[in-house]
């Protein structure tokens, strides 16, 4: 900001007023014209945006290369315009003296071709805002900066035309750019090699949408330049200087809130794609709050002490120039508000009647501004006219909004329009009061832009923030845009947390029983819990003792300190029925994990007008529970995930709905579905849960390693993945795949993928999976889904190697569903014992390795390379081990018989008291039991696992 105000100090002195007025109407005339690139911008970054968050990166492909076609379209009809029309009125209607008509015309040129070269470079700086790469967006505005600087310094010197020179090198400042912007695009998205695309209906939408931004940004250039115009016919170019003076100063102020704006612009347009509604309304409230601070911040103090900072910056600044630039700074920040809102109305792509309605406000501009001139009013009249037409715009703007995207006006107003008055109000009064009792001096400018920072920062702080904004900006300074406005971050015992917050709940005395539900997060009235990552990657609670109560109602919902069985809910082990199914729609059976049962489930809740919440990857292949009432949607919710998901808001948006009367289907885990149900503290009739036998979750930062391990394995950068799938059927076998944009990929079977083979061996669960409370048939859950093992064992005709689906029913409300969906699917009932036979993990949690610990200090400490070799490998010593081990397990089996035992899967019963004695205590069998072998009562039949026997 600073260089730029000092680079439009040191041009108004090397140019002089007269020739800096010519310049910025000159220019004006050219920039008139961009109101057709300019509506293209926002729909292509809306279009790029739409897609990345869909996922959808082959019509990313497509999107862009239609973009840039008609984007050359536009630069063709602007040159036709501007050559013509432009030229004529440039000679003919505006007021430059006859002895700078020339170097006016060399200026029309040179602005023409800078023009262009914007223009055509505006889809590939989309598409860096769409991936959300700032950083090469701010390393191109500081290269464009130095270099305008770099010109200012070179005018002093040349023995030129001053003004035909600046025109010149402004050009070639946009080319640089333009070569910069197109080769980084090139070497980094591949979606970028333009290549003739002909998709008429692509074409048509995006021209309809921008048909309308078109309506829109003609009225923002008739306010800007239009009036700028205006002013000329009036008054000539001395007060266009003056102007031009309000809107170097105007674009250095608002460079902070647009670069903030366009940051936050892709993140509103995926979420509401993404069908993410809170965080889509988290991000528009904070983004206009946040937004109008920005511009606040800096607003004040220029507006109190404006003559004093033009007449320090610039010495003789021209007649106008301080009101203007006031005016022009008010009006500004009236608008700062409104940017977020603008971004929610194009995400919804419902733009019409928003962009008739308030175009046409912005419109009347130019007519009342040309009546007041026409009557005599002065020349700042007309940015009076411009503030009444923008708060009447804003307030039109909040209605139609809050229409087209859902929003709530009442929590708009409480959240945002409330504490930015608070803020204008309560930093303005002493900065105020001491301007007009002490006389204007620089002592006084530089303790008014003091006090004006303070008061506008506590101020801020205080009325403008809520405690948990407030304690993130205190906590961490440096990160607080990260901490506010990107998705969720993982933090790996780092020091993430205040200083005055515990990790367990005060009598969980073993952190270990916590199995991460966020039960006790989403029940907090005083939203003193938090959740963080540990060392390992799994999120634990965290209270802040600062705002606990001792309330207790953590403890309540807590299944760790108080569990949930199956009998408090009448989930009895005998009321279970056990099924086969496999779902008639061969796309959706082949895209699931099993047999496509969860589907059949959430369709029929949808077509009801219901809601399912289920597991999907987020834009940073994150695992994350979300919430759709979109059939289309659930193919994101398909698939297997061999990661904890993060619950979220999801308890509290389920019950949300599930009080709206909304029938509600939430699937998850089994310890989060008794999360659920502790929170919700009561049964709800509308309420459809459903689990799955689960082996145990792996942490996400391995997963997050692992991804950034496959993406350097590939050469491949986050944004290029197109799909992530744990489970791909491939030829029978399940497989990991990683897929690309370039239509390459990654798939590794269970017995080849690292992260798979990690997983299998059980050293990378939460320590909760090892002694897991939830297993068992008595479930709080209506519905358990898993993978039918053993099927070609009980059904052979349902054996085709694309899976089959597990289903356990243990409620009245799970069998009524059951029986209205079953008609689409291949069913066939099932005893019980089978799913005892081929899931061990219905009853037994799995066994705790003694590497495990070394495992995760190893995968904190060391390259992920080094941790795929050591543990993602099946060494083949350990495979000889193994297969020696399944031949003597083979020959206990074998003598078990003989002793008149029964086996189920490894589960020994009915065995005669003696040889039991025998097994268990007999060394000279070189036989016995571990101190971790399975061992349980299942209807009063005592039970040994034998898959965990140790062969001595």
């Amino acid at each position: 900001m600073a260089v730029s105000l000092y680079t439009a100090r040191v041009v108004l002195a090397v140019l002089g007023a007269e020739d800096f007025g010519i310049y910025n109407v000159v220019a004006g005339v050219v920039t008139m014209f961009g109101f057709l690139g300019g509506a293209m911008a926002s729909s292509s970054q809306r279009y790029f945006s739409y897609d990345l968050g869909k996922k959808d990166l082959k019509h990313l492909e497509i999107t862009f290369s239609v973009t840039f076609q008609i984007y050359l379209l536009i630069a063709l009809v602007v040159l036709l315009f501007v050559e013509t029309a432009g030229l004529w009125f440039l000679n003919t209607k505006l007021v430059i003296t006859s002895n700078r008509l020339i170097a006016a015309n060399w200026i029309f040129q040179a602005a023409i071709i800078s023009f262009l070269l914007t223009l055509i470079t505006t889809p590939f700086m989309a598409i860096i805002i769409a991936h959300e790469n700032m950083t090469v967006y701010a390393y191109v505005s500081i290269v464009e900066v130095a270099l305008k600087l770099g010109i200012v310094f070179l005018l002093k010197y040349l023995p030129y035309d001053k003004l035909i020179v600046y025109g010149i090198l402004l050009s070639l400042v946009s080319f640089i750019n333009t070569a910069i912007y197109r080769f980084y695009c090139h070497k980094h998205y591949s979606e970028c090699k333009v290549r003739f695309v002909c998709d008429g209906k692509l074409f048509k939408e995006i021209i309809a949408y921008s048909g309308w931004n078109l309506f829109g940004n003609l009225a923002a250039i008739f306010k800007n330049q239009g009036i700028n115009i205006l002013l000329n016919l009036h008054f000539g170019t001395i007060v266009n200087a003056a102007r031009g003076i309000a809107g170097q100063v105007n674009s250095a102020v608002m460079s902070f809130s647009n670069n903030f704006s366009t940051a936050l612009r892709p993140q509103v347009i995926k979420t509401y794609a993404a069908n993410q509604k809170e965080d889509t309304m988290r991000l528009v409230f904070r983004g206009c709050k946040f937004t109008f601070f920005l511009m606040y911040i800096f607003t004040l103090p220029l507006c109190l002490e404006m003559k004093s900072i033009l007449s320090l910056w610039l010495k003789n600044p021209p007649e106008y120039a301080v009101v203007f630039t006031q005016l022009v700074l008010i009006d500004a920040l009236i608008d700062s508000i409104s940017y977020p809102l603008m971004t929610l109305a194009q995400a919804t792509g419902k733009i019409r009647l928003y962009q008739a309605v308030v175009g046409g406000i912005l419109l009347l501009n130019l007519p009342v501004s040309y009546v007041a001139l026409r009557f005599g009013a002065p020349a700042y009249s007309v940015m009076l006219v411009a503030i009444v037409l923008s708060v009447t715009a804003f307030i039109v703007r909040f209605f139609i909004v809050s229409v087209l995207g859902g929003m709530s006006k009442r929590q708009f107003v409480i959240k945002t329009i409330f504490p930015c008055v608070a803020v204008s109000v309560g930093s303005a009064i002493l900065p105020l009061l001491f301007v007009l009792n002490v006389n204007e001096s620089f002592f006084r400018m530089f303790t008014t832009v003091l006090i004006s920072g303070d008061c506008s920062v506590l101020s801020i702080l205080f009325l403008g923030m809520t405690k948990n904004e407030r304690n993130a900006v205190l906590a961490k300074p440096k990160s607080v845009m990260l901490n506010l406005f990107q998705y969720p971050k993982k933090s790996h015992g780092k020091e993430d947390c205040l200083s005055s917050v515990r990790y367990d709940l005060r009598h969980v005395e073993k952190v270990e029983n916590c199995s991460g539900c966020h039960a006790c997060f989403s029940s907090c009235p005083k939203e003193a819990i938090s959740m963080l990552a540990n060392n390992e990657g799994f999120l634990l609670p965290v209270i802040d003792k600062k705002k606990c109560v001792d309330c207790g109602v953590c403890e309540k919902v807590c299944p760790a300190l108080n569990p949930i069985k199956g009998e408090s809910v009448g989930n009895l082990a005998e009321n279970t029925t056990a099924y086969a199914a496999i779902n008639l729609n061969e796309k959706i059976r082949m895209e699931s994990s099993s047999g496509g049962v969860f589907t059949a489930l959430s369709e029929y809740v949808i077509s009801q007008g219901g809601i399912v919440f289920g597991v999907k990857f987020d834009r940073d292949f994150l695992v994350v529970h979300s919430y759709t009432n979109n059939i289309e949607d659930l193919e994101e919710f398909r698939g297997s995930k061999y990661v904890q998901s993060k619950i979220g808001t999801s308890y509290k948006d389920c019950k949300t709905f599930l009080e709206q009367g909304r029938k509600v289907l939430f699937s998850g885990t089994p310890c989060q579905i008794q999360g659920l149900k502790k929170y919700l503290r009561k049964e709800y009739s509308n309420l459809l849960t459903v689990d799955f036998i689960c082996h145990g979750v792996p942490s996400p930062f391995l997963w997050q390693k692992y991804i950034d391990y496959r993406l350097l394995k590939a050469h491949a950068r986050r944004g290029e993945i197109s799909k992530t799938a744990f489970r791909r059927k491939n030829n029978g076998q399940y497989s990991l795949l990683f897929a690309k944009v370039n239509n390459s990929e990654y798939c590794a079977s269970l017995y080849k993928d690292p992260y798979l083979q990690i997983f299998l061996k059980d050293i990378a669960l939460r320590k909760s999976c090892y002694e897991c409370a939830s297993r068992g048939l008595e479930r709080p859950s209506d519905i358990t889904l898993a993978d039918f093992w053993g099927i070609q064992n009980v059904i052979p005709r349902m054996d085709d190697d694309k899976g089959t689906s597990l289903v356990l029913l243990h409620s009245s409300q799970g069998r009524e569903l059951w029986s209205i969906i079953e008609k689409g699917l291949s069913v066939k009932q099932v005893s019980l014992d089978c799913v005892v036979k081929n899931n061990r993990s219905v009853l037994f949690s799995p066994i705790m390795p003694k590497r495990r610990s070394v495992f995760y200090k190893d995968l904190s400490n060391k390259k992920f390379s080094s941790v795929v070799r050591k543990y993602g490998v099946t060494h083949i010593w350990t495979r000889v081990v193994r297969l020696a081990k399944r031949f003597v397990i083979y020959a206990l089996r074998l003598a078990i018989h003989k002793w008149g035992g029964v086996i189920h899967n490894g589960y020994v019963y009915h065995l005669r008291p003696y040889y039991t004695l025998l097994i268990k205590k007999s060394n000279k069998r070189y036989i016995f039991l571990n101190k971790n072998s399975a061992c349980r009562k299942v209807g009063g039949v005592l039970l040994f696992n034998t898959r965990n026997l140790r062969i001595s």
